[in-house]
């Protein structure tokens, strides 16, 4: 009988411990898998928006068409309430001026506006009609162009 008792305590203390070495292993993993996981600090919106004024290849990368938006040319006065969808096309004939240099006599006066998630660039001239307006919006920790207003009355 003590050797049947001896072989069930000695079965029983197999088990645990095997169960015990699993346990410990999938700590062991999943601490691994903690440390491996790098997180991808968010992108800085001046580095971004630098690069988005000087690299077309980079800007196209960081729009989606068709983007909403608004076009005085297009849509008139008096129907700013509606939007308007840019295609590529559209989009790059109208944008192609909006970070050059000026070098008219025109003073030309530019704002950004920014929150957490999204940021405002206008560019406009007082009292002209002539106003620019991007929106940015953080997407995933980068940021996407989302929304361009072209007005001139």
């Amino acid at each position: 009988m003590n050797y049947k008792f001896f072989l069930l305590l000695l079965f029983f203390k197999i088990i645990i411990g095997c169960n015990n070495v699993e346990k410990k292993e999938r700590i062991e993993n999943k601490s691994i898998e903690k440390s491996l996981t790098i997180k991808v600090p968010k992108e800085d919106f001046d580095e971004f928006f630098t690069k988005f004024r000087s690299d077309s290849i980079f800007k196209f990368t960081r729009i989606k068409f068709p983007l909403k938006g608004f076009n005085s040319d297009e849509m008139g006065t008096g129907s700013e309430q509606s939007i308007y969808l840019w295609d590529k096309e559209n989009f790059i004939f109208y944008s192609v001026e909006d970070f050059k240099n000026q070098t008219t006599t025109d003073i030309i006066k530019e704002d950004i506006i920014k929150s957490d998630s999204v940021v405002t660039y206008r560019r406009y001239k007082e009292d002209s009609g002539y106003d620019i307006n991007y929106e940015f919006k953080n997407i995933k920790d980068k940021w996407y162009l989302i929304y361009y207003s072209y007005s001139i009355f």
